[in-house]
């Protein structure tokens, strides 16, 4: 099969991180078929600690999700704070 085209939105200090491998905050990737999003993160260059929520339609994914044609992932940072 082809690769897989999929849409990355990275927030608050993920951006960074993406920034120092050349991406910007929302960027569109080509990978290949059955990569997941931890080897999307390992690419983008966040480490694990950094990024521990994906979403997909505003619902939680495991790291081990495997990426389809066209998904649209967010990538955010642990939440810090409490009250």
């Amino acid at each position: 099969m082809s690769p897989a085209t999929v849409h990355i939105r990275l927030y608050s200090i993920l951006r960074k991180f993406a920034q120092e491998q050349g991406y910007d905050g929302h960027f569109t990737l080509q990978v290949e078929d059955g990569t997941t999003l931890d080897q999307i993160r390992e690419r983008i260059g966040i480490p694990p600690r950094w990024a521990n929520r994906y979403l997909k339609d505003a619902k939680p994914l495991p790291p081990d999700y495997v990426v389809q044609e066209g998904d649209v992932i967010d990538i955010l940072p642990p939440t810090i704070g409490g009250g």
